[in-house]
């Protein structure tokens, strides 16, 4: 009972471990993935604030054609990188959204494993305590059994007993029986001899 007890903490233990890791691998990869996002994040906010630099710079010179269609192209530059950033800032929290549920996913897993090890040793013990009960009803019932074969085994050797002893004295009173008959036949004898014995002295 003890080894399969073990068994099952070692079996939860184990499944504990496996949720353990795949959440901080998902935390790890996730982590990269947001510190390469903010990396990207601040080198756009960089080339953003450079080219404010460059137009503002140009802005203050001659405002000739080149000066105009460079302008253009630094503003054109400025709002593609804006808008990368934006996708980008959409792309990191929808991540983030991600992380989040696999996070309460992982942690309802867990606390589901919780219950189930719970109801699991909860079943262990009523059915070792339901196991014991009857092992315990089987044993009084097997004491029961050996005390009457005790009792039934006494009352036999006694009844034995007694039938040796009165073997012993049936035996004895035929022994008495004859020895008597024999003493009382002598005892004839010796007096029929006496008998006979005054008889010839009166003859004579």
């Amino acid at each position: 009972m003890e080894q399969l007890k073990n068994s099952m903490d070692e079996s939860y233990k184990e499944a504990v471990q496996e949720y353990h890791f795949i959440v901080v691998k998902q935390l790890t990869d996730l982590k990269q993935q947001l510190d390469e996002s903010r990396l990207r994040n601040e080198a756009l906010d960089h080339t953003v604030a450079v080219i404010d630099k460059k137009l503002e710079q140009i802005s203050h010179g001659k405002e000739d054609k080149s000066q105009k269609m460079i302008v253009e192209q630094y503003t054109m530059m400025k709002g593609e990188l804006n808008k990368m950033r934006i996708e980008m800032d959409h792309e990191t929290q929808k991540q983030n959204q991600n992380l989040m549920s696999e996070v309460s996913t992982l942690k309802k897993a867990v606390v589901k494993l919780e219950k189930s090890k719970e109801r699991l040793e909860y079943d262990y013990e009523k059915k070792l305590s339901h196991i014991i009960k009857n092992k315990d009803m089987e044993i009084k019932a097997l004491h029961l059994q050996l005390q009457k074969q005790k009792n039934e085994l006494y009352t036999s050797l006694s009844i034995k007993k007694q039938n040796e002893v009165d073997n012993i004295v049936s035996i004895l009173e035929e022994r008495y029986k004859t020895l008597l008959a024999e003493t009382e036949a002598m005892s004839e004898s010796k007096i029929q001899e006496y008998l006979m014995v005054l008889s010839a002295v009166n003859f004579i």
